[in-house]
């Protein structure tokens, strides 16, 4: 804590670090095993629904949608950044008697440990569990998944099949809220968590998870839309599902479906599936993708097909043109000794005013269009186009 060296010599400072590592020595950590807290935050009995702890006014997010477009909804509240509601009893007594130098070295600056509540894990009889006191778990035994619940008689493994091993790897178990006991004082046990679940005026979730099984309905379970994909029934999966995924890569990386021609079940593969990107898990508006070189392909035939009506329509006007001209210079022999009549008076200014748009206008518009066309291909479609409608780096098919 910055504070407490306020007015402090060197020597002082010296003294105090020197202090410190006397203390690691004897290791009177409080969040660390040799604290004498109770026994480890991992539960044995069923879940029970948790307390609702009361939480202090939070400031709201500024609301900033990044699509001008967009309806703007309210943002999502912060959590603090040091939340403790819910810790046992016991740790708060701990905490409450430490000298305040034995609180500065446990806040968790630095790698120091730090008390914070962790709910306890209904476990199976069948279930190995690792944990660590921050809300960390790796799960290693039978598909338990459940869109709602995901209890001990859930998923395949709760049905007796074999061949359904899964690992569950979960970090922040009933986020954003979590509670090593409630309001009673009694542990807080929960079963895993797949989707938001409503508990009392609280939305609860895991924070983070890749779950890995051998035999499970992926899609039923994480709740996605269908697609074009579909739903996969009794397969093997990976799911990973947390507030935000990237994958990166330092060469390239390819979404390849269709791998094998059978899958982990034993069954054939009859057809193959492609890869749905479904934004906000709504597949009402889920088109097909677009392949470039057939995009350009069907471009480039559009505008030679533009190019020919433009030639075609520049022929209709030179042929209007000396239409035009033959009518405004139109005359008759006359009854009276076979003299010429004059042009005709409606006639003529009509055919003038015409072929002088023709000239001035239509011909020039034609010829502009056919110089657009080829402005196009040469923007969006041609070799080294500025604006080109091809992905550089990236193909589906």
């Amino acid at each position: 804590d910055p504070e407490w060296y306020v007015g402090m010599t060197p020597e002082q400072m010296a003294e105090e670090w020197e202090d410190y590592g006397n203390l690691l020595g004897e290791t009177i950590l409080v969040a660390g095993n040799d604290f004498n807290l109770p026994d480890d935050f991992r539960g044995e009995e069923p879940a029970t629904p948790p307390a609702e702890p009361t939480p202090e006014p939070e400031p709201e997010e500024e609301k900033t949608p990044e699509d001008p477009d967009a309806k703007a909804e309210p943002q999502p509240k912060k959590k603090r950044a040091v939340q403790t509601d819910g810790i046992s009893k016991d740790a708060e007594a701990k905490l409450s008697t430490m000298s305040k130098k034995e609180a500065n070295r446990n806040k968790g600056v630095g790698g120091d440990p730090i008390v914070e509540p962790v709910p306890g894990f209904v476990q199976a009889r069948t279930e190995k569990v690792i944990s660590h006191k921050y809300n960390t778990w790796i799960v290693m035994g039978r598909d338990r998944a459940d869109p709602d619940k995901a209890s001990r008689a859930s998923g395949y493994g709760g049905r007796g099949n074999t061949q359904c091993g899964a690992i569950d790897i979960v970090v922040g178990r009933m986020s954003p809220r979590p509670l090593s006991v409630g309001r009673d004082g009694k542990k807080v046990s929960v079963d895993p968590i797949f989707n938001l679940a409503k508990s009392g005026k609280d939305h609860l979730c895991d924070a983070a998870r890749i779950y890995i099984s051998q035999k499970t309905d992926v899609d039923k379970n994480f709740r996605l839309a269908k697609g074009r994909v579909g739903m996969a029934e009794a397969r093997s999966a990976i799911a990973m599902k947390a507030d935000g995924i990237r994958i990166m890569a330092r060469e390239g990386i390819k979404l390849v479906t269709h791998a094998d021609k059978m899958n982990s079940q034993g069954g054939t593969i009859t057809r193959v599936r492609g890869v749905d990107i479904i934004a906000g898990n709504n597949e009402s508006t889920l088109q097909p993708m677009v392949l470039g070189n057939n995009m350009r392909e069907c471009i480039e035939e559009m505008a030679q097909v533009l190019s020919e009506v433009c030639g075609t329509l520049a022929n209709v006007c030179t042929n209007v043109a000396e239409l035009d001209t033959a009518l405004s210079t139109h005359f008759h022999p006359s009854p009276f000794f076979g003299a010429p009549t004059l042009p005709s008076p409606t006639v003529m200014p009509v055919a003038v005013a015409s072929l002088i748009k023709l000239a001035s206008i239509d011909m020039f518009s034609t010829a502009a269009q056919k110089f657009n066309i080829a402005r196009i291909k040469q923007l969006y479609t041609g070799p080294g186009a500025k604006k080109p409608i091809r992905s550089k780096h990236n193909n589906v098919n």
